[in-house]
C-alpha cells in the first residue's frame, strides 16, 4: 500500500521528524497520536516527543526573507490551482494563509501567549506558523 494511504490509519505513513537547530545541539521530535477518553470531544491527542539531540545539520538554514518569499509564491500558485479544479474550501484556506503573511500584526490565536512565552518566535515567525496552519489541509484516509 502506498506511504499516501497508509497516512490514514493511527500512525500510518512514514515518519517525519522535526529538527529544532540551536547553536550547538539540534533536537530531533517525531509525533505520537494516541487516543483520548472515550466521548471527550479532544480524542484525538497530537503529542511531539523528543527523540535524540544530535550535531546541527551542515546545510545552511535558508532565511526567512527567502523562505517568505518562496511561501508567497506557492500559496499563490496553490491557489488559482485549487479555484480552477473548483475547490473553493481549499482555495480560501491558501488565500487566508498568505493574508495571514502580510497582516500588520498577528492575529490572536489559542496558545499564542504559550507560543510566545515558551518558544519565543518572533511575530514574523508567528505569521509564519500561522499561515502554515491555515495552508494545511492533508490527512484524512490519504487525501
Amino acid at each position: 500500500m502506498p506511504d499516501r494511504m497508509l497516512v490514514g490509519f493511527v500512525s500510518g505513513g512514514p515518519r517525519w521528524l522535526i529538527e529544532a537547530a540551536g547553536q550547538d545541539r539540534s533536537e530531533l521530535w517525531r509525533d505520537f497520536h494516541p487516543f483520548g477518553e472515550r466521548g471527550d470531544a479532544k480524542r484525538w491527542l497530537c503529542i511531539n516527543i523528543l527523540q535524540a539531540e544530535i550535531d546541527p545539520s551542515d546545510a545552511e538554514p535558508v532565511a526567512l526573507p527567502v523562505t517568505l518569499s518562496d511561501l508567497r509564491t506557492v500559496l499563490a500558485e496553490i491557489e488559482a490551482y485549487a479555484r480552477e479544479e473548483g475547490c473553493t474550501y481549499f482555495a480560501d484556506g491558501f488565500a487566508s494563509a498568505a493574508q495571514a503573511l502580510t497582516r500588520r500584526t498577528v492575529e490572536d490565536a489559542p496558545r499564542l501567549a504559550d507560543i510566545r512565552r515558551c518558544i519565543g518566535f518572533s511575530d514574523a515567525q508567528l505569521k509564519v506558523l500561522q499561515a502554515i496552519n491555515r495552508a494545511w489541509v492533508f490527512g484524512c484516509m490519504g487525501s
